[in-house]
């Protein structure tokens, strides 16, 4: 909802829009019969900027993700 919202608003490209579609069907295709999906979260930040704040969260799994992944 919050997506489409934000996608009539003008706050989301026609490009930005199409692939949260694209990811939100891939994701209900993989995870479907496993899981509920509500939906994601799409950020708009340069990929360091989001390494910064996994490695700041310090979870454990994440700890070896490298800029690269």
């Amino acid at each position: 909802v919050f997506a489409k919202n934000l996608f009539e608003a003008g706050h989301l490209q026609p490009l930005e829009w199409a692939i949260y579609q694209d990811w939100h069907g891939f994701l209900l295709r993989q995870l479907g019969p496993r899981t509920a999906l509500h939906g994601f979260l799409y950020l708009r930040a340069m990929p360091q900027t989001c390494l910064e704040w996994l490695w700041r969260r310090a979870r454990s799994k994440e700890g070896g993700i490298q800029l690269g992944y």
